[in-house]
């Protein structure tokens, strides 16, 4: 099982496949099905490397 399984786990999230995409430098980037529905998470493995919520709108704002 994986860490980001474990994480949506804790989180009450029920999902049926986790695929990683990308593992690098302490960020994991994966695809997580659940139900119908599919995900795309990305999960940092250090406090630090998280970005904060305004600077990733911020990022997100400047396409």
């Amino acid at each position: 099982m994986s860490i980001i399984h474990n994480e949506l786990n804790k989180m009450g999230i029920v999902c049926q496949d986790v695929s990683v995409l990308q593992d690098k430098d302490g960020v994991i980037v994966a695809r997580v099905v659940s139900g119908e529905k599919s995900y795309v998470v990305k999960y940092f493995q250090k406090d630090e490397l998280c970005q904060t919520p305004m600077t990733a709108y911020m990022l997100f704002s400047l396409g």
